[in-house]
């Protein structure tokens, strides 16, 4: 889903403290969300396996924001598949380099989906 014709602006804004406004720009449901703030743009992967799920979250580094400004939407659920198998197999680290995002930034990204989340009921 994409939420509008462009893809850096968002109907969901979140203003953490003056210093970063975070966006929603890709929702895959039940899959992955795609952020993006004035630092950089975020992949959170729904992990699941079987009984547990948890979340990876990602800072895209520069090839990974070439790749999906390039290739779009398919690139970002390439990308969220294979993150999710690796993290299912426990080899995550072995393949990948992305950086995990900070705590700050999860929560501002968890504020913008609770208010995406309400606006789309």
């Amino acid at each position: 889903m994409i939420l509008n014709n462009n893809t850096w602006a968002s109907s969901c804004e979140f203003q953490n403290q003056g210093k970063t406004n975070m966006h929603l720009i890709e929702i895959e449901p039940y899959l992955w969300e795609l952020y993006k703030d004035n630092e950089g743009i975020y992949l959170n992967v729904n992990v699941n396996n079987q009984a547990t799920s948890w979340e990876k979250t990602i800072i895209l580094d520069q090839r990974a924001i070439q790749e999906y400004l390039e290739q779009g939407r398919p690139f970002i659920n390439n990308l969220a598949c294979r993150i999710e198998n690796s993290q299912i197999r426990n080899d995550y680290e072995k393949y990948y380099s992305y950086r995990d995002v900070c705590l700050v930034k999860k929560n501002a990204m968890l504020e913008i989906f609770l208010t995406w989340k309400k606006s789309s009921i």
